[in-house]
């Protein structure tokens, strides 16, 4: 018999609260590297975490596009209900559209789509709709 053992990596913030991947941080002090400085205030997303619990932090900057520091010196910021509902409207948008261009010239195909999974063009504006609608948005 094979034992497999699961870590769970995770990390707090300076807040003592508690991060996962995706979460949206903040630098709350420069930190310094050989060759750059992550200066206070950059915000990023974690994408994984290192071994000995780090965050690992995405960002666009000139001087790199990530970093790896301690959990407490970063903030987790909270969503606000329109980014949170602005995520799920991308995230459909993103499975719709790729769903289609994957069958694009497969009219069975796409018709069943659009029939039993309402995945067409005019599901993706009705959901573009439903959240201008909920978030008094006029264009």
């Amino acid at each position: 018999m094979t034992i497999v053992k699961v870590e769970k990596r995770e990390a707090k913030d300076v807040n003592g609260r508690l991060l996962k991947v995706g979460d949206k941080v903040k630098v709350v002090e420069d930190i310094k590297y050989p060759t750059c400085t992550i200066g206070q205030g950059v915000i990023g997303h974690i994408e994984a975490f290192t071994e000995d619990n780090n965050p690992q932090v995405s960002y666009q900057h000139d001087n790199g596009t990530g970093f790896i520091c301690s959990g407490s010196s970063l903030e987790k910021i909270n969503l606000t209900s329109l980014e949170k509902d602005l995520i799920a409207l991308f995230k459909d948008i993103k499975y719709c559209t790729s769903y289609m261009t994957d069958s694009w010239g497969d009219t069975d195909m796409l018709s069943r789509m659009a029939r039993e999974d309402k995945i067409s063009p005019w599901s993706i504006e009705g959901e573009v709709d439903k959240f201008m609608l909920k978030h008094d948005i006029k264009l």
